[in-house]
């Protein structure tokens, strides 16, 4: 590890704590034998969590005609992995309630996150790992913001691209945010596919590494399309490997536009309930 980031790595106030059960239910992602029973005990430990996270499965963006009651009932109506992907994003983002700076990255974070689980699942991976690849993806930043909070708000809302902005954080720090994100995911024992996303969402190194990195990668690249208002609907503006890599045909990529209504009341939703 790199000595310089020790500091940002001791106790960050910005992210639960490593003993945390958001923690818990990332680490179960590597144990296939998980079961919805253990999911459920898991997230009823923690009393305010179970709160939010039935809040959020009672909202109106679900519909439901009845009220659910308990995590397990959630569960049956919703599925495990897709309670699983409220309790840990519901959890993660909650810091971002008495905190307004970081309300954008939050919301970032999100986006990226129901995109990959979209893309995941039109290419048969495994949606639950890359939708919390894609939540983790820029953990890295938040670390930052423990240390310099000023720097970490220039950086977040720098209209740099990926690499450029990686850059400029090796130039000051000797390290970067894909790199403090991924020495954070290996102490804190993540499944290796997230931490292998993480350490590679900004380059395009990313498709030599595996399924859940380059769909983050993808994900993250698509997001800055619609962002910076490329996203033709008539012509995805990506380079050739993502479009290969994604089968990105015309039907797909109105597909994915299409979503992006549904995604964004997602994230405002997670966010709402977070606080």
């Amino acid at each position: 590890m790199n000595p310089a980031m020790a500091p940002y790595l001791q106790a960050p106030s910005s992210l639960p704590s490593a003993q945390h059960i958001v923690w818990e239910l990332i680490r179960m992602l590597d144990a296939p034998e998980t079961s919805a029973h253990q999911v459920a005990a898991c997230i009823s430990h923690d009393q305010a969590l179970t709160a939010r996270v039935l809040g959020l499965a009672n909202s109106s963006f679900y519909g439901l005609s009845s009220r659910i009651g308990t995590v397990q009932d959630a569960m049956l109506v919703l599925g495990m992995q897709h309670v699983r992907r409220l309790a840990i994003s519901v959890s993660l983002s909650q810091v971002a309630a008495h905190r307004p700076e970081l309300q954008a990255f939050w919301a970032h974070s999100l986006r990226i996150a129901w995109n990959a689980e979209w893309l995941a699942g039109k290419l048969a991976c495994h949606r639950d790992t890359c939708f919390i690849a894609g939540l983790l993806h820029d953990v890295g930043l938040l670390l930052m913001y423990d240390e310099q909070a000023e720097r970490f708000t220039q950086w977040v809302h720098s209209q740099r691209d990926g690499c450029e902005l990686l850059q400029a954080e090796r130039d000051e720090l000797g390290f970067d945010h894909a790199e403090l994100g991924a020495e954070l995911g290996r102490l804190w024992h993540f499944p290796e596919a997230i931490i292998q996303a993480i350490a590679s969402h900004h380059i395009d190194a990313a498709m030599r590494v595996g399924p859940v990195a380059t769909i983050v990668y993808s994900a993250d690249e698509l997001v800055h399309v619609l962002q910076q208002g490329r996203a033709d609907p008539d012509a995805p503006c990506l380079p050739d490997p993502i479009l290969r890599f994604l089968g990105l045909d015309q039907a797909l990529w109105q597909a994915w536009l299409d979503q992006q209504a549904d995604i964004s009341q997602r994230v405002t939703s997670t966010l709402g309930e977070a606080e």
